[in-house]
């Protein structure tokens, strides 16, 4: 599975913002659920999925 983060029409991804904005042991995890959605898809750990629309989804990486 690919992950792809959003991007505004200004070229801006505020969802990586966010990540960089994290504190390193955050950033760290929240880096790694992504990898896991992209090596392991659905089945990713501590990862939760939620369909919005057509191919657009809300991936919920639990920190704990």
């Amino acid at each position: 599975m690919r992950v792809t983060l959003f991007r505004g029409a200004t070229g801006r991804s505020p969802v990586l913002e966010y990540i960089q904005s994290l504190a390193k042991p955050e950033r760290a995890r929240v880096l790694e659920g992504l990898e896991q959605v992209e090596r392991r898809g659905l089945d990713a750990v501590r990862v939760q999925f939620r369909q919005i629309e057509g191919k657009l989804g809300e991936v919920k990486n639990r920190l704990s």
